[in-house]
């Protein structure tokens, strides 16, 4: 399964959650959670075959809850799944990227100026 940001260029997106549960006609559909990688990639293994309810989440992008595939016994199946930016109506945006060397790095936009602020981990 590959979760991917819809935008003017398709990228991979990391750190996705998705969650999947097994659509059981009694009622008792199990549901598990996996995490896409760095690079959008997110293997689930070792589930039943079965028809699945998929639900993925990223910081920043819209909730996507109408997907959905078919596990088959003895087969990969590859799934593709485009989210897209969310519509936030806030004023400003605030996130922080961990650097090498233990430098946490702030960024603020704030009415279209960004700020960044830089904290060196003691």
């Amino acid at each position: 399964m590959r979760v991917i940001a819809d935008g003017s260029v398709r990228t991979l997106l990391g750190n996705a959650t998705v969650r999947y549960q097994l659509d059981a006609t009694d009622g008792d559909g199990k549901t598990a959670t996996a995490r896409s990688d760095e690079a959008g990639r997110c293997l689930i293994t070792g589930i039943v075959p079965g028809y699945y309810k998929l639900e993925v989440r990223a910081v920043g992008y819209e909730k996507r809850k109408d997907a959905s595939v078919i596990v088959v016994d003895g087969a990969i199946t590859q799934v593709d799944l485009v989210l897209q930016l969310e519509a936030v109506g806030r004023t400003h945006l605030r996130f922080s990227v961990l650097l090498a060397g233990g430098v946490l790095l702030i960024v603020t936009i704030w009415r279209g100026k960004v700020r960044a602020q830089r904290m060196m981990d003691e």
